[in-house]
């Protein structure tokens, strides 16, 4: 492929590949050559792309300053992901006195960045509105490292936006810049039902057509939220996407009121996804006990979001749907 003709996603596979593969000084040259472009939007995850080729050829004077010349632009990184990195890219530079200083900055901007987060939330309304004016509700909550917004993005909307009202929370608990999480659970509950409050306080709600969705941390999160029955509502249906359930006897533990509810719903898993076999485990716990579930295997799919996403959503709004 000419090189004029790539994006800097092939870039960045194509680099971490070398990596995987000990090629690190055919890695540093697809990382440079990514860096020089100067792609759009992408400054910061190049800047990583190459520091990290750099540190770990040992070129430490080399990566530290292309980590400074981005801070020197207002980039950074939170300690948690930078704390993760030098784990082992940035291994080779992580005890010099230069890093410790631009590590302290990207802290003192993260923290100041978190004490200003709030929690927020989009709301979609549908085309058609019953006559009584009730809407059929989704809360679907994002992925580690994203926002609500892109969830609308990621095409949940197409097949939702006639007929289900969506109310897409967004976490307070950063990541990173821009990129939100729901580590913290109890406080996660504790913001999604603010959020569902006060959608409630504008509009009437079909109670029993609630459904609680989400992507991977934000899948994990809805199976939780509605196994332990945590939200101020009743809901007993989901659609959860490649979630990244860890430890599975905690989730196993809370089936037996999750039938005892008439919990259904809908597990979508890329058959490329690295947690496959974990979470088809659980899958198949959860039918063995009587739950009323489905799965949906995504060909050829590894852990996001497939081109043809809004057909495995049919597929399950139809499951859902059913007596």
């Amino acid at each position: 492929m000419n090189k004029t003709n790539k994006n800097f996603g092939d870039y960045w596979r194509s680099t971490w590949a070398k990596v995987e593969a000990g090629q690190l000084e055919e890695a540093l040259v697809l990382a440079q050559e990514a860096y020089n472009h100067q792609f759009p939007g992408v400054l910061k995850p190049a800047t990583l792309l190459l520091a990290s080729t750099q540190s770990m050829l040992n070129q430490k004077t080399a990566a530290i300053n292309t980590l400074a010349k981005a801070t020197e632009q207002k980039v950074f990184w939170s300690p948690t992901m930078l704390d993760q990195i030098c784990k082992r890219e940035f291994a080779n530079i992580k005890d010099e006195e230069a890093f410790k200083k631009i590590y302290a900055q990207c802290a003192e901007w993260f923290i100041a960045l978190q004490a200003k987060s709030a929690p927020l939330s989009i709301t979609q309304l549908p085309k058609n509105i019953n006559a009584d004016g009730s809407l059929p509700l989704m809360i679907n909550l994002h992925w580690r490292g994203s926002g609500g917004a892109e969830m609308v993005a990621q095409q949940w909307a197409k097949i939702l936006d006639n007929d289900y009202a969506m109310l897409l929370p967004q976490s307070s608990q950063l990541m990173d810049e821009q990129q939100y999480c729901w580590d913290d659970y109890d406080l996660s509950v504790k913001e999604i039902s603010t959020h569902y409050q006060q959608f409630t306080e504008t509009y009437q709600i079909q109670e029993n057509s609630i459904i609680l969705a989400g992507a991977s941390q934000g899948g994990a999160r809805a199976v939780k939220m509605l196994l332990e029955d945590a939200l101020p509502t009743k809901i007993s249906r989901f659609i959860v996407l490649f979630p990244y359930l860890k430890h599975l006897e905690d989730y196993e533990a809370l089936l037996p009121k999750a039938l005892e509810n008439g919990v259904k719903g809908v597990f979508i898993m890329g058959d490329k996804d690295q947690m496959f076999e974990h979470i088809k485990s659980f899958y198949d716990t959860a039918i063995a006990k009587g739950l009323n579930w489905k799965w949906i295997t995504m060909e050829g799919v590894d852990h996001t979001f497939p081109p043809n996403f809004d057909a495995y959503l049919q597929e399950s709004m139809d499951f859902l749907q059913q007596d």
